[in-house]
């Protein structure tokens, strides 16, 4: 199968001379394979994000796309092709409601008005906000933000859809309305995720990172996974052990 991301010997500091945020990483993705990224703070999972959807620039290494240099992309096409959700919805809301919001990235790429409206209506209702489309974004709820700045990274429908940290701050039932939506999205997911249950349920595969080195990359059973992060491999047990006592 061909790759479509391929990420090799990625290295990257903030500071000239710096101490690596992005320490050798390679990895490759495959079209439509769903992974998730956790670690502890300051990884570099949400830089290593960053970088990938060409944001940071001053990197070493490669990262290319359907065999691509990601730096040969022009900024249009990279939009289309790689998207992030960012952590903090306030970072990428700033229309005047919430249905322009959904509606502004496919007017911005030549989408026809009603191609836009049914994206517009089938996102709005993935992600429960039909009832807010009037409203300012700056009126919702946290939660409800970070449903709408996921509505408009996801109508875009890119190649590779990164969300950051997408299920924080969400209450039990919007977690299970996004859990749901990201299974009926079909395009390549990478996942940043401090909840192993949410990665469990999202993803199929599992990088973990420490120091901004990749410490482990293979499947939620692995041996592998037992020995190079003893603690994660124990908390998805214990969650597998109690899902089952309980008929899940």
């Amino acid at each position: 199968m061909n790759n479509l991301i391929s990420v090799e010997n990625l290295k990257f500091s903030y500071d000239a001379g710096g101490a690596f945020i992005i320490d050798g990483v390679s990895f490759k993705i495959n079209h439509g394979e769903t992974v998730s990224i956790m670690g502890p703070n300051g990884a570099g999972k949400s830089t290593l994000l960053l970088a990938l959807v060409g944001i940071l620039k001053d990197y070493s290494g490669s990262i290319e796309i359907s065999g691509r240099k990601l730096k040969d992309f022009d900024e249009k096409t990279l939009y289309k092709t790689v998207n992030l959700v960012f952590q903090n919805p306030e970072n990428q809301l700033f229309c005047d409601t919430v249905e322009e919001e959904i509606l502004f990235a496919l007017k911005n790429l030549g989408v026809s008005k009603d191609g836009a409206v049914e994206k517009l209506n089938f996102y709005a209702a993935s992600l429960g906000l039909e009832k807010f489309m009037k409203l300012e974004p700056q009126h919702l709820s946290f939660g409800q933000k970070k449903r709408l700045a996921l509505a408009s990274v996801m109508v875009i429908e890119p190649e590779v859809l990164m969300l950051d940290e997408p299920s924080s701050n969400l209450d039990y039932s919007s977690k299970l309305k996004l859990i749901e939506t990201l299974a009926g999205f079909k395009k390549a997911k990478i996942i940043v995720t401090q909840d192993i249950h949410f990665a469990l349920a999202v993803s199929e595969r599992l990088i973990y990172m420490e120091n901004g080195s990749l410490i482990y990359d293979g499947g939620f059973d692995a041996d592998n996974l037992k020995r190079k992060c003893g603690s994660i491999y124990k908390e998805i047990s214990d969650f597998k052990g109690l899902a089952a006592a309980r008929g899940l």
